[in-house]
């Protein structure tokens, strides 16, 4: 994938950029917003950032 070596970087047509919609799914999959600036999501021990 261009972008990041690591492959991490998500083509332009599957990102999402509208933060409420990140909000909401991450609400449905369980996940609670711990740290606004980094964007980042806790379930259980598991850590999402955007």
């Amino acid at each position: 994938m261009p972008g990041d070596p690591r492959g991490w970087e998500a083509p332009d047509h599957l990102r999402i950029y509208d933060w409420d919609k990140i909000m909401k799914v991450m609400k449905d999959l369980g996940y609670d917003l711990i740290d606004i600036h980094e964007h980042e999501f806790q379930k259980d021990r598991v850590s999402v950032e955007f």
